[in-house]
């Protein structure tokens, strides 16, 4: 997504989390224009609702899903049919493209990618608190749960009015490890 940017040693640097925050106080586009990119914004946010930090929520929820299968998980060939995509489209989880995927991580996945607001993860805390319940066999060592932890802390720095919130990696690291041919 455009919003993650990786530098050339590797760190990781987020930008444009905290739409709904920045909605609340402020007014950047015209009256009914759609804010945040097509594709990772939420159902609320593109049909002109009000909306919340749970915006943001689906918004990682949408990053997560590309990053573990490598697609997009809305996908339109004009910004009509990608808009209808994201409303309308049947979600998969991850595991559906990517068998390896845990059902664990699907439920993380899927969780945040709930169209219905009841029904989304609340918080950027509930958030991290399912992360770190994911169990330790699931990741690749401690260091992705850290990562995954301070992706956590940034968007909630972001939605209490923080500065945008850096992430420094040394490198990608994975959610799940690739299965290994036997």
């Amino acid at each position: 997504p455009p919003n993650i940017l990786v530098s050339r040693i590797g760190e990781v640097k987020l930008g444009d989390f905290g739409i709904a925050r920045v909605a609340d106080h402020t007014s950047l586009t015209a009256a009914g224009a759609v804010r945040g990119k097509m594709g990772y914004s939420s159902p609320e946010q593109l049909t002109g609702q009000p909306y919340d930090s749970r915006a943001d929520l689906f918004a990682i929820g949408a990053t997560l899903h590309e990053v573990l299968t490598g697609k997009r998980v809305f996908k339109g060939e004009s910004e009509v049919t990608l808009l209808m995509d994201c409303l309308h489209a049947v979600l998969f989880p991850p595991s559906a493209e990517r068998p390896e995927v845990p059902f664990e991580v699907d439920r993380v996945v899927m969780g945040l990618l709930a169209r219905d607001l009841e029904e989304r993860t609340p918080s950027a805390q509930e958030l991290g608190r399912q992360l770190a319940a994911l169990p330790a066999e699931l990741t690749d060592e401690k260091e992705a749960r850290r990562q995954l932890g301070e992706l956590v802390v940034a968007v909630q720095s972001a939605q209490q009015g923080a500065p945008v919130a850096e992430l420094a990696t040394n490198q990608p690291t994975a959610i799940v490890r690739p299965q290994t041919s036997r």
